[in-house]
């Protein structure tokens, strides 16, 4: 045994068996460092390298690692020989397997439900199916809860189509595609939008200083004559006090599928002005993919009262060659600082969501009962309760119902009066119709005869 003191006390002892002991005692181990108070072991790298305590064996001498990189202040965790675990300076983790624990308890965002975006990944379609949109300076839905969106009447000269070109793990994706040159100028701004009710972000804590961060994460890529365009995303939220409030960021899309990811920190009027707690326009997503002179403003990383449309400085205009292409799916709006995997919903959850705000009616969801001799009174329950009260378009003037062994038709019904929606609490849930057109009605209870789509109600943000 060698034994090593100072000022009369035993600081190392390396015993016969081979074994360490550091600061007094006696132990089993191979190396042991002691200490009555605080024991503590300083391992010390420049501030440009790392510190590592590696585990061995005669193969591998760094099977298992544990490693501090100073230059990005992360810590990282090696196990055989490949790295599991990394721990970002913000304490963000990023694992490699399967991550088991007894119970996950979220403090910021929710495990399901974490989307806010309806129809994030394209698949309901329910106005135009696979049909090509062609897009102007008129705004339009082209697939559930996405439209175009323009400012100062700017023509957006492009077919919209769903279409099954699409990142792997995915259905859908919503495809743009040049069709005429058009040059934005001034306030000119051309691009695309989904909007969120107010009511439906309010956990998002804006308007305190409790206010969180949320992340807008996308997945977009372009033709390959447009690979390589720079394009701008504006998110906006709509307060009490000043209307919508902005940040602006840009991004460079290619002609393969690409990830994007923004986080918004919850700063400037995020922290004074609570978004508008109903069912109105409560937050905004915005793909500019083209912008005139006076609405293509630096990169806005702070929330502001800045309330009109923009898009980003130098970014590309979309419309300057026929046959450019823009894809987009994969939409997440979602609480924290961090995009997480796009939240899959089933595809019969997707369509009741988007009912709320686009709806079907059919020939054979009517009931029908004589008003006059030639006018019935028609009335439809609604699959999901709308926001609102919706508008309606009919795709036919024909109509058929039954009683017992005989049938009621008119191929040319007008509306002979306004019809009621019954509405409550800000939501609508049943309309009825007064039309024309039919002859020698019985006073009787009449039912829808044939499956034909006769309406089509909006009730859109």
């Amino acid at each position: 045994t060698i034994t090593a003191e100072t000022d009369g006390s035993e600081r190392l002892r390396i015993k016969s068996d081979g074994n360490v002991d550091i600061g007094g005692g006696t132990h089993s181990r191979n190396l042991t460092v002691h200490s009555a108070t605080n024991c503590v072991i300083l391992i010390e790298g420049n501030s440009d390298a790392t510190s590592n305590l590696m585990f061995g064996d005669q193969n591998d001498e760094d099977v298992g690692m544990i490693q501090y990189n100073h230059a990005d202040n992360d810590l990282a965790f090696t196990v055989n020989a490949s790295e599991r675990l990394t721990i970002n300076s913000s304490g963000n983790s990023q694992f490699t397997g399967i991550v088991t624990a007894t119970e996950f308890v979220p403090t910021v965002a929710a495990l399901a439900n974490r989307n806010k975006v309806i129809n994030g990944g394209m698949v309901i379609s329910q106005r135009n199916g696979t049909s090509s949109v062609q897009l102007s300076a008129s705004e339009q839905y082209m697939v559930d809860r996405f439209k175009n969106d323009t400012g100062s009447s700017f023509d957006m000269k492009a077919d919209a189509t769903q279409v099954t070109d699409h990142p792997i793990g995915f259905a859908k994706a919503l495809k743009l595609q040049c069709d005429g040159v058009s040059t934005p100028s001034g306030s000119h701004n051309g691009g695309l939008s989904t909007f969120l009710e107010g009511q439906d972000v309010q956990d998002f804590g804006f308007g305190t200083s409790g206010a969180k961060p949320v992340t807008v994460s996308f997945y977009a890529k372009t033709a390959t004559q447009n690979s390589g365009d720079t394009y701008g995303l504006m998110v906006g939220f709509y307060g009490e006090n000043n209307g919508r409030q902005r940040q602006t960021r840009s991004f460079t899309v290619t002609d393969a599928w690409q990830r994007f990811e923004f986080t918004l920190e919850p700063n400037g009027t995020a922290q004074s002005d609570p978004i508008v707690n109903t069912n109105a326009h409560g937050f905004q997503i915005f793909w500019s993919l083209a912008a005139g002179s006076t609405d293509a403003v630096a990169e806005e990383t702070t929330w502001n009262n800045t309330s009109s449309l923009v898009g980003v400085s130098g970014q590309s205009n979309f419309f300057d060659q026929v046959n450019n292409q823009f894809f987009l799916t994969g939409v997440q709006l979602e609480i924290g600082n961090k995009a997480t995997p796009f939240e899959h919903r089933s595809f019969e959850h997707d369509m009741i969501k988007c009912m709320r705000y686009c709806q079907k009616i059919f020939n054979a969801q009517l009931i029908g009962t004589m008003n006059t001799s030639s006018r019935m009174r028609i009335m439809a329950n609604f699959t999901v309760p709308m926001r609102g009260t919706p508008s309606y378009t009919r795709t036919s003037n024909s109509l058929s119902f039954q009683i017992a062994a005989s049938n009621e038709t008119s191929s040319n019904t007008t509306e002979a009066q306004g019809g009621n929606t019954a509405t409550a609490d800000g939501n609508s849930y049943a309309r009825t119709w007064d039309f024309g057109g039919f002859s020698s009605l019985a006073d009787r209870t009449f039912i829808g005869g044939n499956g034909a789509h006769v309406f089509t109600l909006d009730a859109e943000l």
